[in-house]
Protein backbone atom coordinates (compact mmCIF):
# COMPACT_ATOMS: atom_id res chain seq x y z
CA UNK A 1 0.00 0.00 0.00
CA UNK A 2 1.28 3.57 -0.70
CA UNK A 3 2.45 5.80 2.06
CA UNK A 4 -0.15 8.70 2.44
CA UNK A 5 2.22 11.50 4.00
CA UNK A 6 1.32 14.73 5.83
CA UNK A 7 4.28 17.31 6.59
CA UNK A 8 2.79 20.70 8.87
CA UNK A 9 5.50 23.37 7.29
CA UNK A 10 4.63 26.44 8.99
CA UNK A 11 7.49 29.16 7.77
CA UNK A 12 8.74 32.26 9.41
CA UNK A 13 9.68 35.60 9.18
CA UNK A 14 10.66 38.52 11.75
CA UNK A 15 10.11 40.99 8.94
CA UNK A 16 6.49 41.46 7.20
CA UNK A 17 5.49 43.14 4.26
CA UNK A 18 6.20 46.23 3.51
CA UNK A 19 3.88 48.93 5.40
CA UNK A 20 3.15 46.11 7.86
CA UNK A 21 2.71 46.63 11.83
CA UNK A 22 1.47 43.57 13.35
CA UNK A 23 3.83 41.17 15.57
CA UNK A 24 4.86 37.89 13.38
CA UNK A 25 5.62 35.83 16.54
CA UNK A 26 2.17 35.78 17.34
CA UNK A 27 1.11 32.92 14.66
CA UNK A 28 4.29 31.37 15.19
CA UNK A 29 3.45 30.81 18.99
CA UNK A 30 -0.26 30.03 18.47
CA UNK A 31 1.08 27.44 15.91
CA UNK A 32 3.42 25.67 18.60
CA UNK A 33 -0.23 25.29 20.56
CA UNK A 34 -1.39 23.87 18.17
CA UNK A 35 1.15 21.19 17.06
CA UNK A 36 1.21 20.47 21.36
CA UNK A 37 -2.09 19.91 21.62
CA UNK A 38 -2.47 16.92 19.25
CA UNK A 39 0.95 16.23 19.68
CA UNK A 40 1.92 16.00 16.13
CA UNK A 41 5.22 16.23 14.57
CA UNK A 42 6.03 19.04 12.56
CA UNK A 43 8.67 21.93 11.70
CA UNK A 44 9.21 25.16 11.37
CA UNK A 45 11.30 27.13 8.17
CA UNK A 46 13.33 30.38 9.74
CA UNK A 47 13.75 32.97 7.53
CA UNK A 48 17.03 34.82 8.37
CA UNK A 49 15.86 37.53 10.38
CA UNK A 50 14.16 35.09 12.61
CA UNK A 51 17.24 33.11 13.13
CA UNK A 52 19.45 35.72 14.41
CA UNK A 53 15.75 37.88 16.64
CA UNK A 54 16.47 37.13 20.29
CA UNK A 55 12.76 37.10 20.16
CA UNK A 56 12.70 34.14 18.01
CA UNK A 57 15.36 32.69 19.12
CA UNK A 58 13.41 32.40 22.33
CA UNK A 59 10.61 31.32 20.96
CA UNK A 60 12.38 28.12 19.45
CA UNK A 61 14.24 27.38 22.14
CA UNK A 62 11.70 27.40 25.34
CA UNK A 63 8.64 26.13 23.03
CA UNK A 64 10.13 23.55 20.78
CA UNK A 65 9.86 19.75 21.84
CA UNK A 66 10.76 16.60 20.06
CA UNK A 67 8.22 16.20 17.70
CA UNK A 68 8.97 19.76 16.52
CA UNK A 69 11.82 20.12 13.64
CA UNK A 70 13.43 23.65 12.84
CA UNK A 71 14.53 24.03 9.31
CA UNK A 72 15.39 27.45 7.24
CA UNK A 73 13.30 29.22 5.09
CA UNK A 74 15.67 30.66 2.28
CA UNK A 75 14.62 33.93 1.31
CA UNK A 76 17.90 37.04 0.87
CA UNK A 77 16.56 39.76 3.57
CA UNK A 78 18.69 42.88 4.20
CA UNK A 79 20.54 41.77 7.06
CA UNK A 80 21.59 38.55 5.43
CA UNK A 81 23.24 40.29 2.55
CA UNK A 82 24.80 42.84 4.19
CA UNK A 83 26.07 40.59 6.74
CA UNK A 84 28.30 38.42 3.71
CA UNK A 85 29.48 41.96 1.98
CA UNK A 86 26.83 42.11 -0.90
CA UNK A 87 24.86 45.16 -1.63
CA UNK A 88 21.03 45.09 -0.77
CA UNK A 89 19.70 45.80 -4.32
CA UNK A 90 15.94 45.91 -2.39
CA UNK A 91 13.58 48.95 -1.88
CA UNK A 92 15.21 51.36 0.31
CA UNK A 93 12.19 50.91 2.84
CA UNK A 94 12.45 47.24 3.23
CA UNK A 95 14.15 44.76 5.09
CA UNK A 96 12.61 41.74 3.05
CA UNK A 97 11.91 42.45 -0.60
CA UNK A 98 9.47 39.79 -2.06
CA UNK A 99 11.18 40.32 -5.68
CA UNK A 100 13.39 38.01 -6.66
CA UNK A 101 16.06 40.86 -6.99
CA UNK A 102 17.06 40.81 -3.88
CA UNK A 103 15.02 38.20 -2.03
CA UNK A 104 15.70 34.79 -3.89
CA UNK A 105 19.10 32.84 -4.82
CA UNK A 106 18.49 32.94 -8.31
CA UNK A 107 19.62 36.79 -8.35
CA UNK A 108 23.13 36.29 -7.15
CA UNK A 109 25.92 34.28 -8.73
CA UNK A 110 26.89 31.08 -7.41
CA UNK A 111 29.92 32.28 -5.44
CA UNK A 112 27.70 34.60 -4.05
CA UNK A 113 24.95 31.95 -3.24
CA UNK A 114 27.59 30.11 -1.56
CA UNK A 115 28.54 32.84 0.98
CA UNK A 116 24.56 33.72 1.96
CA UNK A 117 23.89 29.59 2.11
CA UNK A 118 27.25 29.42 4.67
CA UNK A 119 26.16 32.87 6.81
CA UNK A 120 22.37 30.93 7.02
CA UNK A 121 23.66 27.89 8.27
CA UNK A 122 26.64 29.31 10.30
CA UNK A 123 24.11 31.52 12.06
CA UNK A 124 21.67 28.21 12.33
CA UNK A 125 24.50 26.52 14.28
CA UNK A 126 25.55 29.50 16.86
CA UNK A 127 21.47 29.08 17.71
CA UNK A 128 20.35 25.85 18.14
CA UNK A 129 23.62 23.91 17.71
CA UNK A 130 23.04 21.56 15.37
CA UNK A 131 22.64 22.50 11.65
CA UNK A 132 18.94 22.24 9.52
CA UNK A 133 17.47 19.13 8.15
CA UNK A 134 15.26 21.02 6.06
CA UNK A 135 15.15 23.89 3.57
CA UNK A 136 12.50 25.14 1.80
CA UNK A 137 11.57 28.42 -0.30
CA UNK A 138 9.24 29.53 -2.89
CA UNK A 139 11.67 29.65 -5.10
CA UNK A 140 15.43 27.53 -5.13
CA UNK A 141 17.70 26.51 -7.76
CA UNK A 142 19.81 23.56 -8.65
CA UNK A 143 23.03 24.67 -7.76
CA UNK A 144 21.91 26.09 -4.27
CA UNK A 145 20.02 22.40 -3.51
CA UNK A 146 22.65 20.45 -4.71
CA UNK A 147 25.48 22.86 -2.59
CA UNK A 148 23.36 22.36 0.72
CA UNK A 149 22.81 18.38 0.24
CA UNK A 150 26.31 17.73 -0.15
CA UNK A 151 28.10 20.79 2.60
CA UNK A 152 25.28 20.09 5.35
CA UNK A 153 23.41 17.03 4.20
CA UNK A 154 20.55 18.26 4.23
CA UNK A 155 17.65 15.93 3.65
CA UNK A 156 14.77 17.72 1.92
CA UNK A 157 13.45 20.79 0.35
CA UNK A 158 10.11 22.40 -0.23
CA UNK A 159 9.40 24.51 -3.22
CA UNK A 160 6.12 26.80 -4.11
CA UNK A 161 3.51 24.82 -5.97
CA UNK A 162 2.65 25.43 -9.46
CA UNK A 163 1.38 28.58 -9.89
CA UNK A 164 1.61 31.14 -13.04
CA UNK A 165 2.84 34.73 -12.41
CA UNK A 166 1.17 35.05 -9.01
CA UNK A 167 3.38 37.56 -7.07
CA UNK A 168 7.26 37.27 -8.63
CA UNK A 169 7.03 33.65 -9.15
CA UNK A 170 6.21 31.35 -11.59
CA UNK A 171 6.74 27.45 -11.55
CA UNK A 172 4.93 26.39 -14.47
CA UNK A 173 5.50 22.14 -16.13
CA UNK A 174 6.31 20.79 -13.07
CA UNK A 175 5.45 18.06 -10.76
CA UNK A 176 2.25 18.95 -10.01
CA UNK A 177 2.02 17.42 -6.30
CA UNK A 178 4.05 15.59 -4.31
CA UNK A 179 8.17 15.12 -4.85
CA UNK A 180 11.12 14.41 -6.94
CA UNK A 181 14.17 14.50 -7.46
CA UNK A 182 15.13 17.44 -9.74
CA UNK A 183 17.50 17.42 -12.27
CA UNK A 184 20.87 19.06 -12.58
CA UNK A 185 20.20 22.15 -15.33
CA UNK A 186 16.42 22.82 -13.97
CA UNK A 187 15.16 22.49 -10.46
CA UNK A 188 11.43 22.07 -11.73
CA UNK A 189 12.91 18.99 -14.55
CA UNK A 190 12.57 15.43 -12.52
CA UNK A 191 15.92 13.84 -13.34
CA UNK A 192 16.35 11.23 -15.44
CA UNK A 193 19.78 9.57 -15.46
CA UNK A 194 21.77 9.05 -12.46
CA UNK A 195 24.54 11.37 -13.54
CA UNK A 196 21.96 14.72 -13.97
CA UNK A 197 20.38 13.46 -11.06
CA UNK A 198 20.49 15.41 -7.52
CA UNK A 199 19.24 13.07 -4.86
CA UNK A 200 17.81 15.76 -2.59
CA UNK A 201 13.83 15.02 -2.85
CA UNK A 202 11.88 18.37 -3.69
CA UNK A 203 8.57 18.68 -2.73
CA UNK A 204 5.78 20.60 -3.46
CA UNK A 205 4.64 22.97 -0.64
CA UNK A 206 0.33 24.43 -0.15
CA UNK A 207 -1.86 21.21 -1.57
CA UNK A 208 -2.99 22.49 -5.01
CA UNK A 209 -6.87 22.22 -5.82
CA UNK A 210 -6.29 19.59 -8.41
CA UNK A 211 -9.00 21.33 -10.69
CA UNK A 212 -8.99 24.92 -10.55
CA UNK A 213 -5.10 25.97 -8.88
CA UNK A 214 -4.41 25.29 -12.71
CA UNK A 215 -6.22 28.50 -13.66
CA UNK A 216 -8.41 29.93 -10.96
CA UNK A 217 -10.19 32.08 -13.91
CA UNK A 218 -10.85 29.01 -16.37
CA UNK A 219 -14.01 27.95 -14.28
CA UNK A 220 -16.61 29.82 -12.13
CA UNK A 221 -16.20 28.77 -8.52
CA UNK A 222 -18.12 31.63 -6.09
CA UNK A 223 -14.60 32.54 -4.94
CA UNK A 224 -13.83 35.98 -6.02
CA UNK A 225 -9.98 36.02 -4.23
CA UNK A 226 -7.43 34.16 -2.94
CA UNK A 227 -5.53 31.11 -4.15
CA UNK A 228 -6.62 27.69 -4.89
CA UNK A 229 -4.95 25.91 -2.27
CA UNK A 230 -4.93 24.35 1.40
CA UNK A 231 -3.71 27.40 2.62
CA UNK A 232 -5.58 28.28 5.58
CA UNK A 233 -5.04 31.79 5.27
CA UNK A 234 -8.20 32.13 1.93
CA UNK A 235 -11.66 30.85 1.34
CA UNK A 236 -10.39 28.09 0.02
CA UNK A 237 -8.69 26.11 2.35
CA UNK A 238 -10.58 27.66 4.95
CA UNK A 239 -14.00 26.26 3.82
CA UNK A 240 -14.58 23.33 5.44
CA UNK A 241 -16.64 21.72 2.34
CA UNK A 242 -13.72 22.53 -0.06
CA UNK A 243 -11.32 20.92 2.99
CA UNK A 244 -12.99 17.90 2.90
CA UNK A 245 -12.94 17.26 -0.94
CA UNK A 246 -9.28 17.79 -1.22
CA UNK A 247 -8.48 15.30 1.70
CA UNK A 248 -10.79 12.93 -0.83
CA UNK A 249 -8.34 13.79 -3.56
CA UNK A 250 -5.21 13.57 -1.56
CA UNK A 251 -6.01 10.74 0.46
CA UNK A 252 -9.13 8.09 -0.65
CA UNK A 253 -7.91 8.07 -4.33
CA UNK A 254 -5.21 6.38 -6.51
CA UNK A 255 -1.94 8.15 -5.66
CA UNK A 256 0.26 5.37 -7.31
CA UNK A 257 3.78 5.53 -5.76
CA UNK A 258 2.64 8.01 -2.37
CA UNK A 259 0.43 10.67 -1.63
CA UNK A 260 1.38 13.80 0.09
CA UNK A 261 0.47 17.07 1.27
CA UNK A 262 1.35 20.36 3.49
CA UNK A 263 -0.42 22.06 5.98
CA UNK A 264 0.44 25.50 7.18
CA UNK A 265 1.19 28.63 6.89
CA UNK A 266 3.69 31.93 6.22
CA UNK A 267 3.87 33.76 9.45
CA UNK A 268 3.47 37.34 7.35
CA UNK A 269 -0.28 36.99 7.82
CA UNK A 270 -2.12 37.60 10.93
CA UNK A 271 -2.98 34.72 13.68
CA UNK A 272 -6.80 36.16 12.92
CA UNK A 273 -6.83 35.15 9.41
CA UNK A 274 -4.95 32.27 10.14
CA UNK A 275 -6.76 31.37 12.96
CA UNK A 276 -10.31 29.65 11.91
CA UNK A 277 -8.95 27.55 8.57
CA UNK A 278 -5.64 25.70 10.53
CA UNK A 279 -8.17 25.23 13.60
CA UNK A 280 -10.39 23.29 10.97
CA UNK A 281 -7.98 21.60 9.25
CA UNK A 282 -5.58 20.05 11.73
CA UNK A 283 -8.62 18.99 13.81
CA UNK A 284 -9.21 16.89 10.65
CA UNK A 285 -6.23 15.76 10.29
CA UNK A 286 -6.22 14.18 13.36
CA UNK A 287 -8.77 12.38 13.12
CA UNK A 288 -7.40 10.77 9.74
CA UNK A 289 -4.06 10.04 11.50
CA UNK A 290 -5.67 8.46 14.42
CA UNK A 291 -7.90 6.50 12.03
CA UNK A 292 -4.50 5.28 10.32
CA UNK A 293 -5.28 6.61 6.88
CA UNK A 294 -2.42 9.24 6.91
CA UNK A 295 1.16 9.63 8.73
CA UNK A 296 2.10 13.00 10.27
CA UNK A 297 6.20 13.25 9.72
CA UNK A 298 8.49 15.88 9.45
CA UNK A 299 9.49 17.66 6.65
CA UNK A 300 13.18 16.02 6.80
CA UNK A 301 11.87 12.70 8.23
CA UNK A 302 9.35 12.13 4.31
CA UNK A 303 12.75 13.03 2.72
CA UNK A 304 15.00 10.30 4.47
CA UNK A 305 11.79 8.05 3.66
CA UNK A 306 11.36 9.04 0.09
CA UNK A 307 15.59 8.65 -0.57
CA UNK A 308 15.35 5.24 1.32
CA UNK A 309 12.29 4.11 -0.96
CA UNK A 310 13.13 5.79 -4.33
CA UNK A 311 16.12 5.08 -6.63
CA UNK A 312 14.29 6.82 -8.96
CA UNK A 313 12.04 9.38 -9.79
CA UNK A 314 8.37 7.92 -8.38
CA UNK A 315 5.48 7.86 -9.94
CA UNK A 316 1.98 9.75 -8.97
CA UNK A 317 -1.44 10.73 -8.96
CA UNK A 318 -3.96 13.36 -8.11
CA UNK A 319 -7.27 12.70 -8.82
CA UNK A 320 -10.46 14.69 -8.21
CA UNK A 321 -14.14 12.83 -9.09
CA UNK A 322 -16.08 15.20 -7.06
CA UNK A 323 -15.99 18.79 -7.95
CA UNK A 324 -16.78 20.99 -4.73
CA UNK A 325 -18.15 23.74 -7.11
CA UNK A 326 -20.55 22.18 -8.72
CA UNK A 327 -19.21 21.79 -12.21
CA UNK A 328 -19.09 18.73 -12.89
CA UNK A 329 -15.46 18.55 -13.76
CA UNK A 330 -13.09 15.71 -13.19
CA UNK A 331 -9.42 16.20 -12.82
CA UNK A 332 -6.79 13.44 -13.22
CA UNK A 333 -3.26 14.38 -12.63
CA UNK A 334 -0.50 12.18 -13.86
CA UNK A 335 3.08 12.75 -13.06
CA UNK A 336 6.44 10.49 -13.92
CA UNK A 337 9.81 11.22 -14.42
CA UNK A 338 9.25 12.17 -18.20
CA UNK A 339 6.24 13.78 -18.65
CA UNK A 340 3.02 15.22 -16.67
CA UNK A 341 -0.75 15.04 -18.07
CA UNK A 342 -3.60 16.53 -16.73
CA UNK A 343 -6.96 14.43 -18.10
CA UNK A 344 -10.39 16.35 -17.71
CA UNK A 345 -13.92 15.22 -18.19
CA UNK A 346 -16.56 17.56 -18.31
CA UNK A 347 -19.86 17.99 -20.31
CA UNK A 348 -19.70 14.51 -20.90
CA UNK A 349 -15.86 14.75 -23.38
CA UNK A 350 -12.66 14.30 -21.61
CA UNK A 351 -9.27 15.85 -22.98
CA UNK A 352 -5.99 16.57 -22.04
CA UNK A 353 -5.85 20.04 -20.35
CA UNK A 354 -1.94 19.72 -20.25
CA UNK A 355 0.72 17.98 -21.27
CA UNK A 356 4.64 18.93 -20.14
CA UNK A 357 7.82 16.91 -20.81
CA UNK A 358 10.40 16.57 -18.90
CA UNK A 359 13.93 16.64 -20.26
CA UNK A 360 17.26 17.26 -18.23
CA UNK A 361 19.16 18.91 -20.50
CA UNK A 362 17.18 21.55 -20.89
CA UNK A 363 18.00 24.45 -18.60
CA UNK A 364 16.58 26.87 -16.55
CA UNK A 365 16.80 30.67 -17.44
CA UNK A 366 19.55 31.44 -14.62
CA UNK A 367 21.53 28.23 -14.40
CA UNK A 368 24.51 30.17 -16.25
CA UNK A 369 23.98 33.96 -15.17
CA UNK A 370 21.65 35.66 -12.47
CA UNK A 371 18.26 36.83 -12.81
CA UNK A 372 18.01 40.15 -13.98
CA UNK A 373 14.53 41.03 -13.11
CA UNK A 374 12.28 41.47 -10.54
CA UNK A 375 10.88 38.30 -11.05
CA UNK A 376 11.43 34.83 -12.24
CA UNK A 377 10.15 31.75 -14.01
CA UNK A 378 11.29 28.14 -13.96
CA UNK A 379 9.31 25.93 -16.64
CA UNK A 380 9.16 22.65 -18.62
CA UNK A 381 8.56 21.58 -22.51
CA UNK A 382 4.94 22.39 -23.15
CA UNK A 383 3.00 19.81 -25.39
CA UNK A 384 -0.15 21.06 -24.56
CA UNK A 385 -1.13 23.57 -22.31
CA UNK A 386 -4.76 24.66 -21.56
CA UNK A 387 -4.29 27.89 -19.97
CA UNK A 388 -2.08 29.54 -21.76
CA UNK A 389 -2.34 28.51 -25.17
CA UNK A 390 -5.94 29.60 -26.06
CA UNK A 391 -8.25 32.16 -27.83
CA UNK A 392 -10.80 31.75 -25.24
CA UNK A 393 -12.91 29.95 -27.59
CA UNK A 394 -10.03 27.00 -28.61
CA UNK A 395 -7.67 25.90 -25.88
CA UNK A 396 -4.99 23.22 -26.58
CA UNK A 397 -5.02 19.87 -25.42
CA UNK A 398 -5.85 16.69 -26.54
CA UNK A 399 -9.72 16.29 -27.90
CA UNK A 400 -11.33 12.76 -28.21
CA UNK A 401 -14.24 13.18 -29.88
CA UNK A 402 -16.98 10.69 -28.12
CA UNK A 403 -19.04 10.93 -25.07
CA UNK A 404 -18.47 10.19 -21.57
CA UNK A 405 -21.19 8.04 -20.22
CA UNK A 406 -18.85 6.21 -17.33
CA UNK A 407 -15.55 6.15 -16.39
CA UNK A 408 -13.08 4.72 -13.74
CA UNK A 409 -9.40 5.24 -12.98
CA UNK A 410 -7.05 2.66 -11.58
CA UNK A 411 -3.67 1.54 -11.59
CA UNK A 412 -2.11 -0.98 -14.05
CA UNK A 413 1.09 -2.42 -12.97
CA UNK A 414 3.14 1.07 -12.56
CA UNK A 415 0.66 2.67 -15.27
CA UNK A 416 -2.53 4.56 -14.87
CA UNK A 417 -5.41 3.85 -16.63
CA UNK A 418 -8.82 5.91 -17.61
CA UNK A 419 -11.58 3.55 -18.89
CA UNK A 420 -15.08 4.83 -20.38
CA UNK A 421 -18.10 3.99 -21.78
CA UNK A 422 -17.62 -0.28 -20.22
CA UNK A 423 -14.61 -0.55 -22.15
CA UNK A 424 -15.07 1.12 -25.14
CA UNK A 425 -12.24 3.43 -24.58
CA UNK A 426 -9.13 3.37 -22.47
CA UNK A 427 -6.28 5.80 -22.00
CA UNK A 428 -2.99 4.60 -20.37
CA UNK A 429 -0.84 6.40 -18.72
CA UNK A 430 3.07 4.91 -19.12
CA UNK A 431 6.46 6.64 -17.93
CA UNK A 432 7.19 7.07 -21.72
CA UNK A 433 3.93 7.29 -23.55
CA UNK A 434 0.03 7.61 -23.45
CA UNK A 435 -1.81 4.80 -25.35
CA UNK A 436 -5.61 5.34 -26.52
CA UNK A 437 -7.26 2.71 -27.29
CA UNK A 438 -10.72 2.03 -29.08
CA UNK A 439 -11.57 5.51 -30.04
CA UNK A 440 -13.30 6.99 -32.78
CA UNK A 441 -11.68 10.19 -33.16
CA UNK A 442 -8.27 12.47 -31.17
CA UNK A 443 -7.47 15.89 -32.72
CA UNK A 444 -5.08 18.40 -31.44
CA UNK A 445 -5.42 22.23 -31.53
CA UNK A 446 -1.85 24.23 -30.82
CA UNK A 447 -3.38 27.86 -29.79
CA UNK A 448 0.01 29.83 -28.51
CA UNK A 449 -2.40 33.59 -28.18
CA UNK A 450 -0.25 33.66 -24.76
CA UNK A 451 2.63 31.53 -25.54
CA UNK A 452 4.76 32.96 -28.21
CA UNK A 453 7.99 31.57 -26.82
CA UNK A 454 6.90 28.32 -28.20
CA UNK A 455 6.91 27.32 -31.53
CA UNK A 456 5.21 24.12 -33.38
CA UNK A 457 5.23 22.07 -36.41
CA UNK A 458 3.99 18.85 -38.19
CA UNK A 459 5.89 16.34 -39.97
CA UNK A 460 3.94 13.18 -40.81
CA UNK A 461 3.96 11.29 -37.23
CA UNK A 462 6.21 13.79 -35.62
CA UNK A 463 5.36 17.16 -33.49
CA UNK A 464 8.34 19.30 -33.46
CA UNK A 465 8.73 22.09 -30.62
CA UNK A 466 10.90 24.82 -29.82
CA UNK A 467 10.33 26.23 -26.82
CA UNK A 468 12.56 29.03 -25.02
CA UNK A 469 14.80 28.33 -27.98
CA UNK A 470 15.08 24.67 -26.85
CA UNK A 471 13.79 22.08 -29.75
CA UNK A 472 12.04 19.11 -28.49
CA UNK A 473 9.72 16.56 -30.60
CA UNK A 474 7.00 13.83 -29.82
CA UNK A 475 6.49 11.46 -31.99
CA UNK A 476 3.07 9.67 -32.66
CA UNK A 477 2.23 5.93 -34.48
CA UNK A 478 0.07 7.56 -36.81
CA UNK A 479 0.39 10.21 -39.26
CA UNK A 480 -1.18 13.87 -38.81
CA UNK A 481 -3.22 16.18 -40.44
CA UNK A 482 -3.88 19.65 -40.33
CA UNK A 483 -7.51 21.15 -39.91
CA UNK A 484 -8.91 24.29 -39.12
CA UNK A 485 -8.28 24.74 -35.40
CA UNK A 486 -5.24 22.03 -35.31
CA UNK A 487 -4.10 18.94 -36.19
CA UNK A 488 -5.77 15.04 -36.17
CA UNK A 489 -4.45 11.85 -35.76
CA UNK A 490 -5.21 8.93 -38.38
CA UNK A 491 -7.96 6.99 -36.61
CA UNK A 492 -7.01 3.55 -36.59
CA UNK A 493 -8.22 2.31 -33.12
CA UNK A 494 -4.97 2.53 -31.19
CA UNK A 495 -3.13 5.86 -30.97
CA UNK A 496 0.44 6.47 -28.82
CA UNK A 497 1.72 9.62 -28.49
CA UNK A 498 5.56 9.14 -27.67
CA UNK A 499 7.04 11.31 -24.55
Amino acid sequence: MSEKIVNIINFVRATGFPGSTGDLSIPVKEEMKLNKKYGFKNTFLLQYDAIISEKFQKIFLEGKDDNTEIGIWLECVRPLVENVGLEWRGRNDCDWDWHVVPGFLMAYTNEEKKLLIDEVFAKFYEVFNEFPKSAGSWMLDSWSVEYMKERYNVKAFAICREQYGVDAYTLWGGYYNQGYYPSRNNILCPGQTESNTIKAPIFRMLGPDPIYCYDEEEFETGIKKGCATMEPVWEYGSTERIFNEYLKSYYDEECMDFAYTTIGQESSFSWSKIRDGLNMQLEKIDCLAKAGKVKIQTLSETGEWFSKTFNDNPTVSLISHEDWAGNGIKSIWYNCKNYRANLIVKDKKVYFRDINKFDENYCDRYKNEPCTSWNAMYDNLPIADGRLWNDGTIKSGLKIDTEILDYRVFKEDSSLVFEANNGKLKITLIHDKIVIDKLPDVKLYFERRRRADTDISVDGNTVRFCHNNYKYTVKFNVRLTETKNGYEAENNGRIIIYI
